[in-house]
């Protein structure tokens, strides 16, 4: 509540006057009994513990004196020297409990009217008291004078405590912190100096309950999430009253620095404090800052009704940005054009250094009709292309527009133009509400040529005959954006060297590639390499180097772009043909082979290089061979030494033949095999025969090799038999 006190005054002093005249000058401004630590000493034990510190300091007072006290000529002040204001001096002379204390430790008491003062004739020499029992005599008047200002003083201050506690039950509009079923919160100690702050989450003003909800202790956010149970205030900041919604009440208290902080002092302190603070936070359609601020308890004004706040806050959102738009009717001049939204850019201007342009972008509030605000935002605008951040602004220009530069086509990375449809949005943040978003599509004409063509892959060597994986041709525009590729406009070429006959077959199946809305890509298939390479005799190399040459040709464009080279290495195809350069001998069992030289051909004629040839023998058994392949050296030739097969010791008189093939290609050597000439002949007769017994002879050839042989012809009329007996 606030305080009714007049301004003139500080609280807990009294004011002076004199015959109605105020006495600007007096500085004695209170009693003793008016004082808290006054009281305190003047009652003991006796002094009220319900009654706060705060309430000594919520009344003033005024003393009025006649004519008969005296003042100073300028009538400012009392003169409290003079005898006729002993009532101001007593009322002003405090009783001092030290002196009760010395009570009974000086010389007997004695009534003050029968002990000589200073000056009387029984001191001095002859006299009758000592230097020592005069002092002692004056101390016992101070400690009865003493004793008689308490008496006086005590119902005073009795007096005086029974009236604050009065006025604090029934008519003190100040604060009183509720302490019993509350949310407590220790905010801050300073062991130090035994201090510390406290909230509690209900007060008590001139009889009204202020309750906030419980809180979260860091957070800060209620436990309870009822809209209903907020506390919803006035407050007085300066000279305006705003709308605000209560946190908590903020206290002081004190604790002994020897001991640890206890929650017995933390509810007494509650209970005793009469003064603090409100925790707040101030709404216009939201809550303008996030944690609270604090303003002291006085500021604080009477509930408001729900219906009261929600127009409040409607009221508010009316005032606030609602809405970016683009500023269509913005003017453009050299040195700023202004970008028309609904027209695409062409894509020179969108590649150009200096940018295509500018977008002016305005912010509306929320009345209606909507209105533009020349204020702008109180945050920044931010300003993205394609989920790139382009940069932000935080204050507008002097119309309260927003000029941002849009980022020219390029390809170094970071945000830019790209040909076809551009995503961009600004992004401005309001207080308590969500990002306000303005997202529009900025389309960019592709551009009318590629830069640079290239390959989805490469391709270094190639054999003739052998179809060549697919390529697939790209092209990127000026910006670095892929390129949509007409396949008519595309075309491969072979360009080769050296005296070759090489052709390129399928080089016109071309295939148009399209990922979902990506530029078209265009592939080549089957692409195969045909003819003769015309290797030279006495060359080492069996390979020729040719180049397929990509072009983009477009129409009626005198500015034609650099071709796409793709180097390769050609060798010879697969084995077509197989020659031999044999004689066909007729061999004995036993014999080697002769030397031969075998040659591969691929189906141009040009010699097979490098290529397995397999050998394989019919009948099995006939021949015996050292080497089951060959491999042919970069004349397309494999020569097999003398004895690279041999005739088997004995063998079927006949043909034996080698089978060379590779690649499916055969070509077979006939092996003729003769029987060999007869060496000797012998008669071979029975080992036993009986007596009149006939038996028979056999004749049998043999070889040089010892092998047997057919019997040659023999005149047998000429042979003679001899028996032995």
């Amino acid at each position: 509540g606030s305080k009714s006190m007049p301004p003139v005054a500080e609280p807990g002093c009294f004011e002076v006057r004199w015959n109605g005249r105020l006495l600007s000058e007096e500085r004695t401004k209170s009693f003793q009994f008016t004082e808290l630590a006054g009281a305190k000493e003047l009652l003991g034990r006796g002094f009220p513990k319900d009654l706060p510190e705060a309430v000594w300091q919520r009344f003033t007072g005024t003393l009025y004196l006649d004519g008969n006290f005296a003042v100073d000529p300028n009538k400012n002040a009392l003169l409290h020297d003079s005898s006729v204001d002993s009532l101001v001096q007593n009322l002003f002379r405090k009783w001092d409990s030290r002196a009760e204390k010395q009570r009974g430790r000086g010389s007997p008491r004695s009534s003050p009217l029968s002990s000589p003062g200073f000056g009387s004739p029984g001191y001095g020499p002859g006299g009758g008291n000592s230097p020592r029992e005069v002092a002692s005599m004056r101390q016992q008047q101070q400690l009865d004078v003493a004793q008689k200002k308490k008496e006086e003083m005590v119902p005073l201050a009795r007096e005086m405590c029974a009236w604050l506690h009065e006025c604090r039950t029934k008519v003190d509009e100040d604060v009183i912190f509720v302490a019993e079923g509350t949310d407590l919160t220790r905010r801050g100690v300073d062991t130090a100096r035994g201090t510390f702050k406290a909230t509690t989450n209900h007060v008590r003003i001139g009889g009204k309950n202020f309750v906030a909800p419980f809180r979260d202790e860091e957070s800060l956010e209620a436990k309870d999430p009822d809209p209903k149970k907020r506390l919803l205030v006035k407050v007085a900041i300066g000279k305006q009253e705003e709308f605000a919604e209560v946190c908590d009440f903020q206290f002081d208290g004190s604790f002994n620095t020897g001991s640890a902080l206890r929650d017995s002092d933390v509810t007494e302190a509650c209970r005793q404090a009469t003064s603090g603070f409100v925790r707040f936070w101030r709404w216009t359609h939201a809550r303008v800052t996030e944690q609270p601020e604090l303003l002291p308890l006085t500021s604080l004004r009477n509930k408001v009704a729900e219906r009261d706040w929600k127009r409040h806050v409607t009221a508010a959102k009316k005032h606030l940005p609602s809405e970016l738009r683009i500023k269509s009717d913005a003017v453009s001049t050299n040195s700023h054009p202004v970008i028309d939204v609904g027209k695409p850019i062409a894509f020179e201007d969108a590649a150009s250094a200096k940018g295509p342009g500018f977008f002016v972008v305005e912010v509306l509030n929320g009345k209606d009709p909507k209105e533009a605000m020349p204020g702008g935002l109180r945050g920044k605008l931010t300003f993205e292309v394609n989920g790139r951040k382009v940069g932000e602004i935080t204050q507008p220009s002097a119309g309260g527009e927003y000029w941002f530069a849009c980022p020219h086509a390029h390809n170094r990375g970071g945000a830019s133009l790209k040909a076809g449809r551009n995503t961009c949005t600004f992004r401005g943040a309001r207080e308590g509400e969500r990002d306000l978003e303005l997202k529009f599509d900025v389309t960019v004409d592709p551009a009318e040529r590629p830069e640079r063509l290239f390959l989805d892959r490469g391709v270094e060597e190639v054999r003739l005959g052998d179809t060549l994986p697919r390529l697939c041709l790209e092209a990127l525009d000026a910006t670095g954006q892929r390129f949509d590729l007409d396949p008519r406009h595309v075309s491969v070429h072979l360009k080769v060297g050296g005296g070759a006959e090489l052709e390129l077959h399928s080089k016109d199946r071309k295939t148009p590639l399209r990922a979902g809305r990506e530029p078209r890509r265009v592939a080549f298939e089957h692409l195969q390499l045909r003819g003769k390479l015309n290797l030279s005799s006495s060359g080492h190399s069996n390979v020729r180097l040719a180049t397929l040459v990509f072009r983009y040709e477009q129409p009626q464009s005198q500015q034609q772009l650099e071709d796409l080279e793709m180097h390769v290495q050609v060798s010879s195809g697969p084995v077509a043909r197989l020659d031999l350069d044999a004689e066909q001998t007729p061999l004995e069992p036993g014999k080697p082979l002769p030397a031969l030289e075998l040659r591969a051909f691929d189906a141009w004629d040009n010699p097979a290089t490098g290529e397995t040839v397999q050998l394989s023998v019919a009948p099995e058994g006939s021949l015996q061979l050292k080497v089951s392949e060959v491999e042919t050296d970069s004349k397309g030739k494999a020569k097999l030494k003398a004895r690279w097969a041999v005739v088997s010791s004995a063998p079927a008189v006949g043909n034996a033949t080698v089978t060379f093939s590779s690649a499916g290609v055969s070509k077979a050597l006939a092996v003729p095999i003769v029987q060999p000439p007869a060496a000797r002949v012998e008669l071979v007769c029975p080992d036993s025969v009986g007596s009149g017994e006939s038996f028979e002879l056999e004749l049998v050839a043999y070889s040089e090799g010892g092998a047997k042989v057919a019997v040659p012809e023999i005149d047998l009329g000429a042979l003679r038999l001899a028996v032995g007996g």
